[in-house]
């Protein structure tokens, strides 16, 4: 039987438990902290690389604010497919039903994150060639367990039932993230499984759980579906579902809404090698320690009598001495630097949260600001300044816009600008430069075939990304 399972990757956490890296405006699976890839390249290579999958209808769910994020890896790795975007972030139930709805009823589809690290490719499509089996023959919805190998407390759990005529056991049911304690005890029975947010089944007998477990997400989600904009980016279909819908929706994971309420729920155990990478000693894990069992990402780490530590450097920090240490992470963002008992790692969300209560932008966005025309970095900041280096990347361009309170004087480094001022069009050239007086409606384009970078020096009282008036814009932001 020819086997064709439709992927829907599921892209829109926010993933603080690797912060300072992983940031609300830049999270984890776009961020390249496996061998120079990102979670979510590894997984676009595991669904590309195996026949069971549907690579031409691949389904992405992500946030608004990541549209360009994604875009960005998907033209890198040629992949085309859809693309839903939420406005609101309202846990995987509703995001799974929107996925559902702009999908065949007869498609049988896998719900997967995005964020996962299985290296071990064919063992992970023999997992879901086994599920394939029980979806077509028994109707079955079909969840996979992987075989804990420590007493995770991040973990949710699966407690396996009878096994199955054929591939798999029934499930018995779902335990909550458990203390130290109680996944000790839970490793003990051979039956216990994690959690690994993934699915499998056919499209209507998902819309069927949906109708009778989680009413109002099944309305919101047909009705939000069947409103939404569609627009088209070189083969690559995003779909805006209506927002009205979705915005009273509670936030509920598929597995509380569905999952644990379905009587035709199988489970599928994989034993090869799996991480969700959700703390920093878990990347660690994956990697090739040294003699003395410190694992060192990047360039410019010195380690002295240290021993089993984690020491990350992102492109563009400083340089990292470690003497003395033990059992510690570090992680060096370049705005922001991490050192943390690895024992120590499940509080680091309570630290984000408590940072962005009291007002810390650098828990919402990097140094460094990711744009669909390129980024900017910001080199320094003070009482009405800001100091940026921005990149345009070929053929692209800045907003048409004006700003409320900030002046702009832009230095060209390299390249060729071709700036817009009010009724003007100027070519500036390597040391050349313009200024622009706050309520000047300019743009900033490159027209060649390399990259542009400029110096902007802004200067006003109130310096925000949100000082924004933009009047044309080629990706259809609006301010």
């Amino acid at each position: 039987m020819n086997k064709c399972v439709t992927p829907v990757v599921l892209c829109g956490g926010s993933g603080t438990r690797l912060w300072p890296v992983s940031r609300k405006q830049f999270p984890k699976q776009f961020a390249a902290i496996v061998e120079g890839k990102s979670l979510l390249e590894l997984t676009l290579n595991r669904l590309t690389g195996s026949q069971v999958f549907n690579q031409k209808a691949i389904t992405f769910v992500t946030a608004e604010a990541y549209k360009f994020l994604l875009l960005d890896i998907l033209k890198k790795n040629n992949i085309l497919g859809r693309v839903i975007l939420e406005k609101y972030a309202k846990n995987t139930a509703i995001a799974i039903a929107l996925a559902i709805n702009n999908c065949d009823p007869s498609e049988v589809i896998m719900i997967c994150p995005s964020d996962h690290y299985i290296p071990e490719n064919k063992k992970f499509s023999k997992m879901i060639s086994d599920g394939y089996d029980l979806v077509i023959q028994e109707k079955k919805l079909v969840t996979f367990g992987i075989q804990p190998n420590y007493p995770a407390t991040g973990y949710g759990y699966i407690k396996a039932g009878g096994k199955l005529e054929s591939h798999g056991y029934h499930v018995n049911r779902f335990i909550e993230k458990p203390d130290l304690k109680g996944a000790q005890d839970l490793l003990k029975n051979d039956k216990v499984f994690w959690n690994s947010g993934i699915f499998l089944g056919q499209c209507s007998v998902f819309l069927e759980a949906f109708k009778k477990y989680a009413t109002d997400i099944y309305s919101a989600a047909e009705e939000a579906s069947r409103q939404s904009k569609v627009t088209e980016d070189n083969g690559i279909t995003f779909i805006f579902p209506d927002p009205d819908h979705i915005k009273t929706t509670k936030k509920i994971s598929v597995d509380k809404a569905i999952m644990e309420k379905s009587p035709n729920l199988a489970l599928i155990p994989f034993y090869g090698n799996w991480s969700d990478i959700g703390t920093w000693p878990a990347l660690g894990d994956i990697a090739v320690s040294d003699i003395d069992g410190n694992v060192i990402d990047g360039d410019d780490i010195t380690m002295i009598n240290t021993k089993k530590t984690f020491v990350y450097r992102s492109v563009g920090g400083r340089p990292v001495v470690c003497i003395g240490l033990q059992s510690l992470v570090v992680v060096d963002a370049g705005d922001v630097l991490l050192v943390m008992d690895k024992n120590d790692s499940e509080n680091l969300r309570k630290v984000v949260e408590h940072l962005s209560e009291i007002g810390k932008s650098y828990t919402e966005c990097h140094q460094r600001g990711y744009r669909p025309w390129g980024w900017y970095d910001v080199i320094d900041s003070g009482d009405r300044f800001q100091v940026k280096r921005i990149c345009v990347l070929p053929n692209q361009s800045i907003s048409l816009q004006k700003h409320v309170y900030r002046s702009e004087h832009w230095v060209v480094v390299s390249g060729e600008a071709e700036v817009t001022k009010n009724d003007k069009t100027l070519t500036l050239r390597q040391d050349e430069s313009v200024y622009i007086p706050i309520g000047t409606v300019h743009r900033l384009s490159n027209k060649k075939s390399f990259n542009l970078e400029i110096i902007e020096v802004q200067t006003g009282s109130y310096l925000g990304e949100d000082d924004i008036i933009r009047l044309e814009d080629n990706y259809g932001r609006v301010s």
